[in-house]
């Protein structure tokens, strides 16, 4: 059986599942945020595994017959509002590290497992493995030293540019606004500002498109994403998308890379330049494809049902 850890209307988890079900594959969605309103557990420790049981409505899990896990951005846990902030605060700690943990500790086949993930979300950490593993990074600097940075824009002529290290978005009058990959000029280079946190500065990759790298186990899915504007993430509707190949070096530093963090998917961003070479920009280490498929017809579905379903048999 292949236990699925999903928001239930996941447009992206709703593909993998038809493909489940196409195979006749074992499967059950549960929502991490189910627990404990709509999930129950008992689970006791024998001989250095856990047993026991889900119970998820009307029906019955049994952790031993759990063969595989698909994790796919699942949400955060259910408190009470009956309990006082503080209790609300333990409940939901208590919840994570009891029954998220044990989940976690399930000796079975992940994809991708959540402590990879996490490890593998931080930026810094991902530019450094990605330059050890032969792929080509832009100039870096991270900082919250206006000097240094000054300096680092005026060695590139300010052909640089400004990224968060995470996603950020604000609420402004009601609406929605999302930080994007900035270009850094003079008029916008504010010292106070880089003083209160720190900063990515990065040389500009004067590129002919962006890919984007879907990697399921060792099968790579690339699409070309040729967009109007310098970061393709504000047009969505108005890019054009292709399938592309992966050059073999790339594809052999994405191997190394995926390995450096016990990885078996990611979405990982590049930006090909006019001379066609690749430059990583990020690792997305549970990111986003349905668009993609839905745009270009890539089996990624149908490739992450196949390596799940492998591990069911």
């Amino acid at each position: 059986m292949i236990l699925v850890l999903a928001q239930p209307f996941d447009a992206t988890t709703g593909l993998v599942l038809d493909e489940l079900k196409r195979r006749s594959v074992p499967v059950v969605l549960m929502d991490v945020a189910w627990f404990p309103a709509q999930v129950t557990l008992a689970a006791p420790l024998r001989d250095g595994n856990w047993d026991g049981y889900l119970r998820l409505g009307g029906g019955i899990v049994e952790l031993a017959e759990i063969r595989a896990v698909y994790y796919r951005k699942p949400g955060g846990h259910w408190v009470s509002d009956r309990l006082s902030p503080q209790e609300r605060v333990i409940a939901e700690r208590e919840a994570r590290i009891g029954f998220g943990g044990l989940l976690f500790s399930l000796e079975v086949f992940w994809l991708p497992h959540p402590a990879r993930v996490a490890d593998a979300e931080y930026k810094p950490a991902q530019l450094a493995a990605a330059r050890r593993a032969g792929l080509a990074v832009p100039d870096t600097l991270i900082t919250n030293r206006p000097d240094d940075a000054r300096a680092f824009v005026e060695r590139h002529n300010w052909d640089v540019v400004y990224k968060t290290l995470t996603p950020v978005a604000v609420i402004r009058d009601g609406s929605g606004w999302h930080t994007y990959t900035t270009p850094v000029t003079p008029r916008f280079f504010d010292d106070d500002a880089i003083r209160f946190t720190a900063h990515l500065f990065q040389r500009c990759v004067h590129k002919e498109y962006d890919v984007r790298l879907v990697c399921v186990g060792d099968r790579m899915f690339a699409v070309e994403i040729h967009s109007p504007e310098g970061d393709w993430r504000r047009t969505y509707d108005t890019n054009k998308y292709r399938v592309g190949e992966v050059p073999d070096q790339v594809a052999a530093g994405m191997r190394t890379l995926l390995k450096s963090f016990g990885l078996n998917f990611c979405a990982a961003d590049f930006a090909v330049d006019h001379d066609g070479l690749w430059w990583f920009l990020d690792l997305n280490p549970n990111g986003q494809w349905a668009w993609l498929e839905q745009a270009t017809r890539a089996p990624i579905s149908r490739a992450i049902a196949d390596l799940l379903a492998r591990h069911t048999r």
